[in-house]
């Protein structure tokens, strides 16, 4: 066995908490050492899953499934009331953290055309934000998508939480035109996450901003999460894998003079600020 996937199978029994994994790992040795030593069997469709395999994919079921959520959530924040739908989204994130575990790599591809028809959108307004003067703002897709936008840490961040969202594009209007004017104006919004499969919008905000709102300014997002810890401006490098989540980065806040304008454009061309 190689030394890579000894260590990818340690790490992961060494992460969970379901014994069964270790089981599994051992069925699936005892067939690997009949197939290498023994016998094959006598029909040529068989298909082997690897040890690692059988092992994330034991791990991503126990991680999805919501009494081990739960269970973690009663020990670490018992306070923090769930709901079905914040299982639901918390279940999402078990595949890319596993595979973060075991550091497999992400399987590039194209974004999807349904998802995402115009990769750069900008010049979107929103009235009263840049202290009244009203401005465009302009934002890009990460690489090809199917990654969540981290800071430069490696940190997710805060969001507000907008529903029934149909593209990437919409889902950056949405971000601009309805969330808080403070978290707007504030210089603290950072981008958006969009969730294709789900049509959900996920607008990205620095760590303790989301807190300061009220109730009654809170409650334009159907749900928030305000666990994240990142801060400051998009990575436009690398994101966290994530499949069919399509991260949008913010690369232009302008005033309603067209030289900013053309300025933010040349920053979607590719140019450094």
């Amino acid at each position: 066995m190689n030394l890579l996937l000894k260590s990818s199978i340690l790490i992961l029994l060494s992460t969970t908490a379901n014994a069964n994994v270790c089981v599994e790992t051992g069925e699936n040795a005892a067939e690997l050492v009949i197939l290498e030593n023994w016998c094959k069997p006598d029909f040529s469709t068989a298909s082997y899953a690897t040890a690692e395999e059988r092992c994330r994919d034991v791990a991503i079921k126990t991680c999805r499934n919501p009494n081990t959520l739960l269970d973690i959530i009663d020990d670490w924040c018992p306070d923090n009331p769930v709901t079905s739908f914040d299982l639901d989204d918390l279940k999402g994130y078990c595949q890319s953290t596993v595979d973060g575990l075991i550091d497999k790599p992400p399987t590039p591809s194209p974004p999807n055309s349904k998802c995402v028809g115009d990769p750069s959108p900008n010049s979107i307004t929103r009235s009263g934000s840049n202290n009244g003067n009203g401005s465009r703002f302009a934002f890009r897709l990460l690489n090809k998508g199917h990654e969540q936008c981290i800071d430069s840490r490696g940190e997710v961040y805060q969001w507000g939480r907008f529903t029934n969202i149909r593209s990437f594009e919409d889902c950056a209007v949405e971000c601009v035109k309805e969330s808080p004017i403070e978290l707007i104006n504030d210089g603290v919004f950072r981008g958006f996450d969009f969730d294709c499969k789900k049509s959900q919008c996920m607008c990205l905000f620095d760590a303790g901003e989301i807190e300061k709102l009220s109730n009654n300014k809170r409650s334009v997002f159907r749900g928030t999460n305000r666990s994240g810890e990142g801060v400051k401006s998009v990575d436009r490098d690398h994101g966290l894998h994530a499949k069919d989540i399509y991260c949008g980065t913010l690369v232009g806040f302008m005033e309603e003079e067209e030289a900013d304008f053309k300025t933010s454009r040349r920053v979607l061309r590719g140019s450094t600020d």
